[in-house]
């Protein structure tokens, strides 16, 4: 998976087919300055939401709330999200960048 955002490839197949941008049928977060897309596809946290949560309570429990559903096996990552991996690393990630400019 490449996570650089000037770059259009998303994936590669294990037969090195390429999966583009353009190929997805949802926008991939680290593809995406949209504050609208999902940064949790499997239980709808948008940069958005994680952000607006912070701004007004001083927190987020997106984190929280992920690892929960996780744990009760409630995650679909590998097949919602388009990086085909679990988002907690992106979440977290975020949270850092939040946490910086505050």
């Amino acid at each position: 998976m490449c996570t650089n955002r000037a770059c259009s490839v998303v994936y590669f197949s294990e037969k090195q087919d390429v999966f583009e941008t353009k190929d997805m049928k949802v926008e991939v977060y680290t593809k995406s300055d949209d504050e609208d897309c999902p940064v949790c596809y499997c239980f709808g946290w948008t940069k958005k939401r994680v952000i607006q949560e912070f701004e007004e309570t001083g927190r987020t429990t997106a984190l929280e709330e992920i690892i929960v559903h996780t744990k009760a096996g409630r995650c679909g990552c590998e097949v919602n999200n388009p990086e085909g991996s679990c988002c907690i690393g992106n979440i977290k990630r975020l949270l850092e960048s939040i946490t910086k400019e505050g």
